[in-house]
């Protein structure tokens, strides 16, 4: 019974990973991760635990090509299953992709069942690996009840583009945000929040891109989800300026909270739903974009975890039977 299948997810806590699982059980764990399976990168522990399904998403990139080689032979010899979700062919921490993709590769190769996102991901990987992959949606992130509760209480008033910077990962584009800027002016102007442990030098680049902008910086601590949804959910738009990239949670928790989202032509975030900015016309883009917000559809949401759930649970399935 796959009631009673152990899967290992890594990372084995992460919104995404608990919105695959059961959604008639909102608060439910993802399936295994209470058979006491540990760290996925310990087959010997993954084996004692009964663990007969590891389902890889992210989080690899720190690994050496010798041992994830070593990885995935120890999980062969163990007899125990691989699922791989792509969620990003471009790894959005790394400049140089190089390494990333060549363990990416090989994660593809040997895999008993690959998944992605979006159809343009898949696409691409299909060009780049000659892999077969299944297409499932991106769940929703902010939590169904909250979503329900914002629905019935809304923001008494939308205003202003909200770009979430944090960290300031590599893969943020100051030129586009100093566009986004201008750009966002009749919109309620640009507002920007970067994380104070950013690196420093990233974050001066950052305050001399929006020099002579109108734009807010917004430099604090990690938000709370709460926080989260109160910035999303209070703007007329989320932008999201990237170079690289291929999918977004952030774009699916604007959704949920009924914010249209303006994002890059590349990538599956057109797939997911985001309007694709023209650089050459930056304004002409954020109009556009908050235009029509996305409509909350809480039923919808459930439905498709529903969907979801179902769907993991008969590849779990099948590959246990096999």
């Amino acid at each position: 019974m796959v009631a009673s299948l152990c899967v290992a997810h890594q990372p084995a806590e992460h919104p995404y990973v608990r919105h695959i699982s059961d959604a008639d059980h909102v608060g439910s764990p993802a399936p295994g991760s209470g058979c006491g399976a540990g760290s996925v990168w310990d087959v010997d522990q993954l084996r004692v635990a009964g663990v007969r399904v590891v389902h890889l998403h992210f989080g690899y990139e720190q690994l050496s090509i010798d041992a994830l080689d070593a990885w995935l032979e120890q999980l062969a010899a163990a007899a125990i299953h691989l699922v791989h979700t792509v969620h990003d062919l471009h790894n959005p921490h790394l400049i140089d992709q190089r390494h990333y993709r060549r363990l990416q590769a090989r994660i593809v190769a040997v895999a008993d069942h690959v998944l992605t996102l979006t159809p343009s991901a898949a696409q691409e990987i299909r060009s780049t690996f000659g892999c077969h992959c299944e297409v499932v949606a991106h769940p929703h992130v902010v939590p169904l009840e909250e979503m329900d509760r914002r629905r019935r209480d809304p923001p008494s008033r939308r205003d202003g583009v909200y770009v979430h910077a944090g960290t300031l990962r590599p893969n943020f584009d100051l030129e586009v945000l100093a566009e986004l800027a201008d750009g966002a002016s009749e919109q309620g102007g640009l507002r920007v929040h970067v994380r104070d442990t950013a690196p420093r030098l990233r974050r001066q680049a950052l305050e001399r891109a929006l020099a002579g902008t109108s734009a807010t910086l917004d430099l604090g601590d990690r938000l709370s989800d709460s926080e989260m949804w109160d910035r999303l959910g209070s703007a007329r738009l989320l932008a999201l300026p990237y170079r690289w990239g291929t999918h977004s949670g952030l774009l699916e928790a604007a959704h949920d909270l009924g914010t249209p989202v303006l994002a890059p032509r590349f990538g599956g975030y057109a797939d997911q739903g985001a309007m694709t900015m023209d650089t050459t016309d930056m304004a002409g883009s954020v109009r556009a974009a908050a235009v029509e917000p996305p409509r909350v559809d809480v039923c919808a949401r459930r439905a498709q975890r529903c969907q979801l759930a179902t769907a993991h649970r008969r590849i779990y399935a099948q590959l246990a039977s096999t």
